[in-house]
């Protein structure tokens, strides 16, 4: 069992990462010519459905995929650890002369559990929230007693858990598995080394330990579910714009029935709109 300290000092660290969007936002140090950079690509939600809790709560619950599409790994190494928490995490970047150097991203860590699971994770990797629109697709500001809806999950161990279909397939794609799942370590581990090939994805299934974002008591109405992996930019990509970072999917939901109906998706900006505050998912 964890030390109450230890819990404490990790909800410190990832509540400053959550608040601190401004200075992570800012652009990262030029890539050079040569550099191998990944591309991280949100796939579309899949299988969701909404599950009733013991408690009588609601989960809207479904799978995330980010796919590397890139030309190179995404390569993240985490040491120096302090109790729950890696402090030195960086981002090994592939040259074409095979050479290699480290990008220390603003703000990352890496941290112990929080799922259920015996491994370490990276923390705001991806955010998912939930809010209302007009029903057209366009994003409106919250009532003040709506209560801003996210994933609860707040880490990431980075595998190679499934091969990217062909059609996604860069010419460069790794044919075998470059990151396993035993990269993220264990409760005794001092550093790790986790990430994602190129051609592969990483997949979070419905059923994983906090997959989901709690509906209960959310109005009937029109709701977009938003997910958005390396929202800060805080990881460099060849794809700058970031334009394939975000996936969405439009609801119709029905409080009285707790059912509902896809009604639009999309793989671009989610519209997010600026008054609401979004926690911290990834």
């Amino acid at each position: 069992m964890r030390s109450s300290a230890a819990v404490r000092l990790r909800l410190v660290v990832l509540s400053v990462l959550a608040l601190s969007v401004a200075p992570l936002a800012a652009a990262p140090s030029a890539a050079a010519a040569e550099d191998l950079l990944p591309d991280l690509k949100m796939s579309e939600m899949y299988n969701m459905q909404i599950e009733r809790g013991g408690s009588g709560a609601f989960k809207l619950r479904f799978g995330t995929i980010v796919w590397n599409v890139g030309d190179g790994p995404l390569d993240v190494k985490a040491s120096n650890r302090v109790d729950n928490v890696m402090y030195d995490v960086a981002q090994v970047i592939h040259s074409r002369g095979g050479a290699q150097r480290e990008y220390v991203p603003p703000g990352a860590t890496a941290f112990y559990a929080g799922d259920g699971h015996d491994h370490w994770h990276i923390s705001t990797f991806i955010v998912i929230a939930l809010f209302p629109t007009d029903g057209t697709g366009t994003a409106v500001q919250a009532s003040p007693t709506y209560n801003q809806r996210g994933l609860r999950k707040i880490g990431f161990c980075l595998t190679d858990l499934v091969r990217a279909p062909a059609v996604l397939r860069p010419s460069n794609s790794a044919n075998r598995i470059g990151f396993p799942v035993s990269g993220c370590g264990v409760d005794s581990s001092q550093q790790v080394r986790m990430g994602i090939s190129v051609g592969f994805g990483d997949d979070y299934k419905p059923f994983f330990n906090h997959q989901s974002v709690d509906i209960t008591g959310l109005q009937s109405g029109t709701y977009r579910l938003c997910a958005t992996v390396n929202p800060n930019g805080v990881w460099l990509e060849n794809d700058e714009d970031r334009v394939n970072n975000s996936s969405w999917v439009d609801i119709d939901l029905d409080s009285e029935t707790h059912r509902f109906r896809v009604v639009g998706t999309g793989e671009n900006d989610c519209g997010k709109p600026a008054p609401m505050v979004y926690g911290i998912g990834g």
